[in-house]
Formats: C-alpha cells, structure tokens, sequence
C-alpha cells in the first residue's frame, strides 16, 4: 500500500499469496506488476506459478523470458532450477545454474540444487565434490546431510548413508524422508539392529500417515520382527494409498506365507505379475 510501484514488494506478496491460497491467487498478485517493472525476477516467479497450475508450456516460456533478463534474487533461481529438474531438464538446469552463479557466488541454497542436478546427470563424484564443500562451509545446515545422505541410500551405499542421515536428524531434520531414509538403511547396513529401525520409522509414521513408502517399510520391519498384525495393517495401509505398489504386495505376500495363508500369499504374487505386465517400465523407485 506504502509503495505500490515496488515491484520487489509485490513478488515478496505474490509468493506468500501462492503458498497461501494457491496458484491462481498468485498469478492474479503477481501480474499487477506494471509491464515496465517486469524484469528477470517476475518471469521467473510466473513460471514457478505456471508450473504449479499445470501449464508446462507457458511456464517453460516464461523461463526463457526470466533468464533473458537477468535475475537476481537466489530463491527464484532455485526454485526454476528445480522446476527443470522436475521436468528432467537437466542439462538446462546446468545452464542456468551456471548462469546463477556468476551472478549470485556462493548461495548455498544454489550449490545445493547444483548437486542434486548432477546427481540425477549420473555425475555422483561430482556431486559429492560439492555436497562436501556445501558441509564443509556450512556445517550446521541439516539439508546437505539429508540429501547426501539419501542419494548415498539410494546407490545403496547404507553403511555410508547412515551417519550422515543421523547427523541430519540430530541437526533438526524434521522431515519424514530423513527418518524414512535412515530406517532403510538402518535395515541395509546393519539387518541385526531391527530395534533401531523400528523407532526411526515410528518417528517417520509421526510425520505422514499417507506416505505409501514409509508405510511399506514399516510393514517390511514389523515382518522381520515377526510382527505379522502390525506388518499386516502397515502393508494394507500402504495398497490402500497406492493399489499398484509391488514392494508391499511382496512383504505382504510374504506375511500371508508366515501366517499359513498360502491361498492370500498366491494372490498377492498373481497381483504383481499383472501389475509388472500392464506397466513393465514403470519406475517404482521412492
């Protein structure tokens, strides 16, 4: 109201308006910039809008525009790197994280994406060289561990993984991924410790009840501790929020072997060759 010809103040409510009440609400905002005022920064927090309404092409458009015209703030480089990521754009996420970082050296929260971006390249030294750097400078910031230490779980690297999801964890990690991550592999790197896998998917369990994965894997540990009720309701609960996840139709076949069941355990390998048949591609991967 004190300065309505402020663009950075109307992107600054734009974003709040977005997050709050969602992406047409945040179009709306972020359009009364006057046309003269719309620089690099309008561009690209439109195509982060676009993007959450669905609109790839457009928001791709407005990408293009963004970039032309130099940015400058670091949260919307970061959020149109991941916007590329997201649509598996990763050579041009490179692009412009490049471009990034001539103009904004030293933004963690770019270098971040940066590693994650050459992860998903199949650069893992790569990424690792800047995860490494990222924690080396800012050593009380969870998010570096948490996701070095997932791409190190999901490379199957879990005697690794785990200290540095836990020192995620200790640093304030509040996240259901991190517990998720740490109880798998938790149950990779060290099969015996089922105690220390149970209280840190009950810690996941607090944070999302809807999480088909975390569920599964909480089915999956209560299997190992022979807990067949509870691997039960966990498994069920996990098919009820996705009908074709073959990881719990397996566990949960196997339940039913446990417990004399062989009828229900037969179904349930019946069920996954078909699902495997209608989809054979389909990447189940969390």
């Amino acid at each position: 109201s004190a300065r309505p010809e402020s663009a950075e103040a109307r992107l600054d409510l734009a974003i709040a308006i977005f997050h709050a009440d969602g992406g047409a609400a945040g179009l709306a905002e972020v359009e009364k910039i006057p046309p003269e005022n719309r620089d690099g920064d309008y561009f690209l927090l439109r195509a982060q809008i676009l993007d959450a309404l669905e609109k790839p092409k457009e928001a791709e458009a407005s990408l293009n525009q963004g970039l032309a015209r130099e940015p400058t703030r670091p949260d919307l480089y970061f959020n149109a790197a991941l916007f590329l990521i997201k649509h598996r754009e990763y050579r041009e996420a490179s692009r412009l994280l490049e471009h990034a970082s001539r103009r904004i050296p030293d933004s963690p929260e770019l270098m971040l994406v940066q590693a994650i971006n050459l992860e998903f390249r199949q650069l893992p030294e790569e990424s690792q060289v800047v995860l490494d750097k990222i924690q080396s400078r800012w050593p009380e910031w969870y998010l570096p561990y948490l996701v070095n230490g997932i791409m190190l779980e999901i490379r199957f690297r879990s005697a690794q993984a785990r200290p540095l999801l836990e020192t995620a964890v200790a640093l304030g990690a509040q996240d259901p991924a991190a517990y998720y991550y740490l109880a798998s592999a938790i149950t990779h790197a060290a099969p015996d410790d089922v105690e220390s896998a149970q209280k840190t998917i009950d810690e996941a369990l607090k944070l999302d009840t809807k999480d088909p994965y975390i569920q599964s894997l909480a089915g999956r540990i209560a299997y190992t501790r022979k807990d067949y009720p509870k691997a039960l309701e966990h498994l069920t609960t996990a098919i009820r929020l996705w009908p074709e996840m073959v990881e719990a139709r397996q566990t949960l076949s196997g339940v039913y072997r446990a417990l004399g069941e062989r009828e229900k355990s037969a179904e349930e390998l019946k069920e996954i060759v078909r699902i495997k048949q209608a989809n054979p591609t389909a990447d189940q991967t969390p």
